[in-house]
């Protein structure tokens, strides 16, 4: 579930793959997307910051639409996608950023409207993505973090800490907040600029 940037709209995640977007105000169906060939539980929804795109992701795929009109503009089915499988998506709705395991795990970002890979970084779960999409921060091993430029898969920083139960950036991109297990709370992090 998810709300809209502007605070007028809920997406809800349906067990069919479809998502039901309501208003917020009388509860009113705006609209049900459907579509891309996706079904079971939509589990995570990500808007746009502008509130004109959301993307739904399930255990096998991503798909995003135009809101409120519905049309379908991209979806990705990463091989071995399942349950198990971490996604992070831009606040723009373009940049996706996926785990997928196998001999050795590896992150793979796409760009959603393309289904095209943009890059593969060599890394672990859990993962974040900055709401620009420029910045990826990938486990390491359970007592590192690592930050990527997306653009270039340049490696940035190297941060010695567990992610613990996760990682969220700041609106703005320049801080990395992680919730360790081995402090109370969260840590923040400076995040380097990208060009």
């Amino acid at each position: 579930m998810a709300l809209s940037p502007d605070g007028t709209l809920i997406a809800v995640g349906l067990k069919n793959g479809d998502v039901a977007v309501h208003a917020l105000t009388d509860g009113a169906l705006v609209r049900t997307l459907t579509g891309g060939g996706v079904t079971g539980d939509v589990y995570r929804t990500f808007w746009s910051t502008d509130g004109r795109s959301l993307t739904a992701v399930t255990a096998e795929a991503a798909r995003t639409w135009r809101v409120p009109e519905g049309d379908l503009l991209g979806a990705i089915r990463p091989p071995g996608a399942d349950t198990n499988t971490e996604w992070d998506v831009s606040a723009d709705g373009t940049t996706c950023a996926v785990t997928q395991r196998g001999a050795r795990d590896t992150i793979a970002i796409y760009h959603l409207p393309t289904d095209a890979v943009i890059r593969t970084v060599a890394a672990s779960h859990p993962i974040a993505l900055s709401r620009d999409g420029r910045v990826l921060a990938t486990a390491a091993n359970p007592d590192r973090l690592d930050l990527w430029d997306v653009a270039s898969g340049r490696h940035l920083r190297r941060l010695h800490q567990s992610a613990g139960d996760g990682m969220a950036f700041s609106p703005d991109g320049a801080l990395l907040f992680v919730r360790s297990n081995s402090t109370e709370g969260s840590v923040a992090w400076g995040v380097p600029r990208t060009p």
